[in-house]
């Protein structure tokens, strides 16, 4: 590879921007500043599905929640954790006590997600909130 080949493929970088744009992660900073938290933040895909969407289905199969319920406890949790975490932490962990959208249970379950606090496109301060065993 010559170095003009090296230096492109160095300095192709994928933005947090084209990565809501293309729904790798959603943007919920909307709801985040309802609790005070004034950074971005978003949420992975992954927690996206899993955790917070929530369709006419699953609320007859699984019970009366809905999508901004859902989003709410996790920004009101991320909102705790943040009050509690190292003010120089790159990371923290909370746990979620939150009914999975597996289309049968109907008890709440424990699990833990991750908060890496970084840079945007920007360089401003950025929240990304995604499965605990991710990076």
């Amino acid at each position: 590879m010559d170095n003009h080949s090296k230096n492109n493929k160095l300095n192709c970088s994928y933005s947090r921007s084209q990565a809501i744009k293309d729904g790798v992660l959603f943007d919920i900073t909307d709801m985040a500043k309802s609790v005070g938290i004034t950074w971005h933040v978003a949420v992975t895909s992954a927690v996206w599905s899993n955790y917070i969407v929530w369709t006419d289905d699953d609320r007859r199969r699984q019970g009366l929640q809905d999508t901004t319920d859902r989003l709410w406890h996790i920004v009101f949790k991320l909102h705790l954790a943040l009050q509690k975490a190292d003010k120089h932490a790159d990371a923290i962990f909370y746990d979620l006590d939150i009914l999975p959208r597996d289309g049968v249970s109907y008890r709440v379950k424990r699990t833990k997600l991750k908060v890496v606090i970084g840079a945007g496109d920007q360089f401003e301060p950025v929240i990304t909130i995604m499965l605990s065993n991710k990076d």
